[in-house]
């Protein structure tokens, strides 16, 4: 049986940080105010708070609402990791 492989707070928190970025982007562009978002979402504004946190895990299936009540649509790419550079 293989080992379960888990990404460092740091790998989840670079991943998620663009698209907390274009959220936060949206709802400017937009006026979208946090109370509004968690309205849209049918959530909570504590929740809308956690969600724009870099540092707090968020699911998949929540940042997709939170596009969605943006008028946007969460696109994923897989692509080749960034190759260190030597000193």
């Amino acid at each position: 049986m293989a080992a379960k492989r888990t990404l460092s707070v740091d790998a989840l928190t670079r991943a998620k940080e663009p698209v907390i970025t274009a959220i936060s982007s949206a709802m400017s562009d937009a006026g979208i105010t946090k109370s509004e978002l968690a309205r849209r979402m049918r959530t909570s504004r504590s929740l809308v708070n956690r969600l724009l946190d870099p540092a707090t895990d968020t699911s998949l299936p929540t940042l997709v609402a939170a596009a969605a009540a943006v008028g946007k649509q969460l696109r994923l790419d897989l692509v080749e990791p960034a190759r260190r550079r030597s000193p």
